[in-house]
């Protein structure tokens, strides 16, 4: 086993990926993208796994945990639904970017930090006593927008019975369910509620084992990483103060492309405001009708 696990985790389109990007830089880091997403690895069966499922208990998350730090991964097929042609090739050959973390991982030669960069794994966030884990919030308007943008719709039909079965119900989310499940905008404002929901609904013992980012609550970007880094016990590294830098230096946001799934040179700041400029009226209010609550509410938590 690795000396240290740290998993990054929060809602998909949280900023899970350039988190990582981060603490990667610590030295013997090494980084798996998303094994439990869906070209990751072949147990994984459902979407965002609940320890404790009889499709995922608690010793195999143990099991799955322990394979991850020794690198023993099957992959399920790169291929996606909605792949052209040419994206099949390239999948074919090449993979998923969960594969080629996979491959990098396997040919680096100082590996003592795991870096599990997984949205999907978020349920298992403080589970595991020996993983650190690291929780990414955004504003639900810009997760929203940002589903929009990319006309992905969550998997909120699926996910919810299990959740409901599981965790247990929401007080007023089967309404809101009914209403608006059915939209990009309603659906990504649905899994939003649920994953942070269940983030403050944490019994202590495990949120001790996490750490909660929320760059809304900060006034530098650069001091947010400071505390979050010496939280894992380091001091920031310079290259992860450089790359801080290099974002917080743009002058403006680069411009969003439908397709693009990441933006590396966006700060904080760019990443939870251009929403205003995606969302109509009648989305904003039904992203805050569902989620303005619990917002709220995670404003007041403080690391």
């Amino acid at each position: 086993m690795s000396k240290k696990t740290v998993l990054v985790t929060g809602a998909p389109r949280s900023g899970t990926t350039p988190v990582g990007d981060l603490i990667s830089t610590l030295d013997g880091a090494y980084t798996l993208y998303e094994p439990m997403g869906p070209t990751g690895d072949v147990r994984i069966k459902t979407e965002f796994p609940m320890p404790g499922e009889p499709s995922f208990t608690y010793d195999n998350l143990k099991l799955f945990h322990k394979d991850l730090v020794d690198l023993r991964i099957r992959y399920k097929s790169q291929i996606r639904e909605g792949h052209t042609a040419l994206q099949k090739i390239r999948a074919r050959i090449v993979g998923s970017r969960s594969l080629l973390s996979y491959r990098l991982a396997k040919m680096q030669l100082k590996k003592e930090i795991l870096v599990w960069k997984d949205p999907h794994a978020i349920f298992c966030a403080g589970v595991l006593p020996d993983v650190s884990s690291i929780i990414t919030i955004r504003p639900p308007e810009a997760h929203a927008a940002s589903y929009k943008r990319l006309g992905w719709v969550s998997r909120i039909d699926e996910i919810y019975p299990r959740y409901n079965k599981k965790y247990g119900e929401i007080e007023g989310f089967d309404e809101l369910y009914q209403k608006y499940s059915k939209s990009v905008v309603g659906s990504a404002a649905l899994l939003w509620r649920l994953v942070y929901q269940y983030v403050l609904d944490m019994p202590k013992e495990q949120r001790n084992n996490c750490y909660l980012l929320n760059l809304q609550n900060e006034e530098s970007e650069i001091e947010a990483y400071e505390k979050l880094f010496s939280w894992l016990g380091h001091s920031i590294t310079e290259s992860a103060r450089r790359k801080i830098k290099h974002r917080t230096s743009q002058n403006t946001a680069t411009i969003e492309k439908p397709t693009k799934v990441h933006d590396f040179n966006r700060t904080s700041s760019q990443a939870n405001s251009y929403w205003k400029n995606t969302l109509e009226n009648e989305e904003i209010r039904i992203v805050r009708e569902i989620n303005s609550d619990l917002w709220n509410e995670m404003l007041l938590v403080k690391e």
